[in-house]
């Protein structure tokens, strides 16, 4: 957030073929949204090639909380 930063999450468990054939499925759309979207950003990028916006707050919090849980120092305001 304090260096508004476009970021994708990217989905567990694949090798690296899949993610490169995910990048080429939904490559105009990631493309697209990191040339006009206003920074900070979150998106999350589905298996299927979906990418949807993610409140950036809320997975902030869902973060610190997973670090918290961990007994670890959240790092991010």
């Amino acid at each position: 957030m304090e260096y508004r930063v476009g970021f994708f999450l990217l989905p567990h468990a694949m090798n690296a073929q899949g993610y490169i054939d995910l990048m080429q499925l939904c490559r105009k759309r990631v493309e697209g949204i990191a040339r006009s979207r206003t920074r900070p950003f979150l998106y999350s990028i589905q298996k299927a090639g979906k990418v949807e916006r993610r409140d950036t707050e809320e997975w902030l919090q869902h973060w610190r909380d997973a670090r918290a849980d961990r007994g670890l120092p959240p790092l991010l305001r």
